[in-house]
């Protein structure tokens, strides 16, 4: 059976059970009543027959013909076809007078039937009023009706002569009757199959009917409900239900169609979204890309088919590691990601179709559905070559610019330590010409200073060039700045500068480079002091220089100042004091030490700040992690 079909036929089954079980029912109480009422009948009729025989009986025995009474009951007895047995029995000696089973002036025996109907306790009553019956099944089968009609004891019968009334009760004899039943029964056999067929009948065409009802009026419908809903699954929006129905198929037919608009609407602006995005997405110049769970590419955008020179349908459903310069890199990324929500700018590495490299910044996060699983991941990718490649162009400038500042200060400090050997050789010479001693001293003393400071630039160069490693251990800044001041007060009192010190003697040691760290402060120190030498104090004004270390408020970091009262600095000179070569002392120095300094620094993870104004002086600030 098609399954179309199934609720009409499951709906008419149950259907039929009921209707079956009622119309069984209904017609096993109808034939139980019917069979009741033509009992009831049938005994009223009885009843009505043996009155009118007690009638006949007893106005015989009033005129005293005894023997026509006893012959009436022996033809009854005899020829009667409805009555199979009619008796007269004496009361209460119970001799029978007459019957068709038992012999005249036999005694009726007490456990007869005909006894029990009235003696069914030791305490009978004294007269029946009524017809007593009971309805029993002879031997042979046959249904009987056994009725016992008692005969009064009346004052107009005390003439007759056929028993003593002395000895009578209220009651003289019975007459007992059996009625054959077998005709009623004949009957109700007869119209048991009839009410069986009938009962078949309806019940076919109740069957039927249903059938032919639930097909129509809700499989059909339910049938076309169904067809509508299939239609709006396969993305037929426009579907609608004339709703011409007035019933709950009707309202169904109605909300059908009002869910139909508003899906509608909704995929309309679903779609509009969609199409926003993948516009977007489509035209973006950076590379998108998305990956199922297994690592296969999805989707490839038109900025990454630009990029990379293949075709989408080259790379759809093919795994992604296909792209990758080195597929470490993708495993790394993955491997950020699963303790991230995302990974952001990780340079890696894409291969075009032709084989070229393409450096690119990947952010990489997860995809994933309704609830929460994840189903892939989407990459978008900027393409750096180019950005790269000017870079390292820019890069390669630079330093190619660094060096050709580098020697062009190198050779600027060299030709003017050159000068002074020089004019020292000249003096000494002209010394020697005019053999004055002091001449020549003084030459050779021009001549030393500019070998010395030749040779302060080669080493200061040598230092600036090597790659410094740190030795970090925990130092005392406190005592490492007194000590400085300690050794730097006999140079600061030959120039008239006053050392101070404000030191946190609650902090705790630092970790850094105690030697690196001790030079750079000793430089720092040095020059605040040449500084304070170069400046013209005015009156009420006496150089000075303080070293202060200390904590920031949020207790992560070490600060220490070297601050003077100096010459100060130009907003020019504080841009460009850390650049190598870069020099305000003239012929006193390198233009290394600052920029060393500031090196040194940064390798501790640290910083360096200059604060100044002409005539001002500067503060230097370094600070250092705990």
């Amino acid at each position: 059976m098609q399954r179309k079909h199934r609720l009409a036929w499951r709906l008419s089954a149950i259907v039929l059970i009921i209707v079956a079980v009622t119309t069984l029912g209904v017609g096993w109480l109808s034939n139980q009543l019917s069979r009741q009422f033509a009992l009831d009948a049938a005994l009223e009729i009885m009843r009505t027959d043996a009155y009118s025989v007690r009638n006949g009986l007893d106005d015989l025995m009033t005129k005293q013909h005894c023997r026509e009474a006893v012959d009436l009951i022996d033809v009854m007895s005899s020829h009667g076809t409805i009555s199979k047995d009619v008796s007269l029995i004496a009361h209460p000696s119970g001799r029978i007078a007459t019957t068709r089973r038992h012999a005249p002036s036999t005694v009726l025996d007490r456990n007869e039937r005909s006894c029990l109907l009235c003696h069914v306790t030791d305490d009978p009553p004294e007269a029946a009023g009524d017809v007593l019956h009971a309805v029993f099944t002879g031997a042979d089968g046959e249904r009987r009706v056994h009725a016992v009609t008692p005969i009064a004891n009346r004052p107009d019968c005390r003439t007759a002569a056929c028993h003593r009334h002395d000895e009578s009760g209220p009651v003289v004899g019975f007459l007992i009757t059996e009625y054959s039943l077998a005709g009623f029964d004949d009957r109700g056999s007869r119209l048991n199959p009839l009410l069986a067929a009938t009962a078949v009948l309806a019940i076919l065409l109740s069957f039927g009917a249903m059938v032919l009802m639930f097909r129509w009026q809700i499989a059909k419908p339910l049938r076309r409900l169904a067809a509508g809903i299939g239609t709006l699954a396969r993305g037929d929006l426009n579907y609608r239900f004339p709703a011409e129905r007035d019933d709950e198929i009707g309202l169904a037919e109605e909300q059908f169609n009002e869910l139909a608009d508003q899906i509608g609407a909704h995929r309309r602006e679903l779609q509009k979204v969609r199409d926003y995005i993948d516009g977007v997405v489509e035209h973006s110049g950076d590379i998108i890309i998305t990956v199922n769970s297994g690592g296969l590419i999805q989707t490839f955008n038109h900025g990454a088919e630009l990029a990379l020179g293949y075709g989408r349908m080259e790379v759809v459903g093919k795994p992604v590691e296909m792209l990758f310069v080195d597929p470490g890199e993708r495993e790394a990324a993955l491997a950020e990601l699963a303790n991230e929500d995302s990974v952001r700018n990780r340079e890696v590495r894409f291969k075009t179709k032709d084989g070229q490299v393409r450096h690119v910044l990947l952010t990489l996060s997860l995809l994933t559905n309704r609830r929460g699983e994840h189903i892939g991941t989407v990459g978008i990718s900027k393409d750096v070559t180019n950005e790269k490649e000017l870079q390292q162009k820019l890069m390669r400038s630079e330093q190619e610019a660094a060096i050709g500042h580098a020697v062009t200060a190198i050779q600027h400090a060299i030709k003017n330590m050159l000068n002074t050997m020089r004019g020292g050789l000249y003096v000494a010479r002209v010394g020697q010409k005019n053999e004055n001693p002091q001449q020549i001293t003084e030459g050779y003393e021009m001549v030393e200073e500019g070998l010395a400071r030749i040779g302060d630039l080669s080493h200061g160069m040598l230092r600036y060039a090597r790659e410094w490693k740190i030795e970090p251990e925990p130092v005392d800044l406190v005592d490492m700045l007194e000590k400085i001041a300690l050794s730097s007060r006999q140079t600061a009192d030959e120039r008239e500068v006053k050392i101070t010190t404000e030191l946190d003697r609650s902090l705790t040691e630092v970790s850094c480079d105690p030697r690196l760290i001790h030079m750079c402060l000793m430089d720092l120190v040095s020059n605040a002091l040449d500084a304070c030498d170069m400046k013209d104090y005015p009156e009420g004004e006496d150089p000075t220089l303080c070293l202060r270390v200390t904590r920031d408020a949020d207790n992560r970091q070490t600060i220490v100042e070297i601050q003077d009262n100096g010459i100060g600095m130009l907003q020019e000179v504080i841009d460009n004091v850390f650049t190598p070569f870069f020099s305000t002392k003239k012929k006193m120095g390198t233009g290394l030490g600052l920029a060393l300094t500031a090196r040194i620094i940064d390798l501790h993870n640290g910083g360096i700040v200059v604060e100044s104004e002409p005539e001002m002086g500067a503060t230097f600030r370094i600070t250092l992690p705990l």
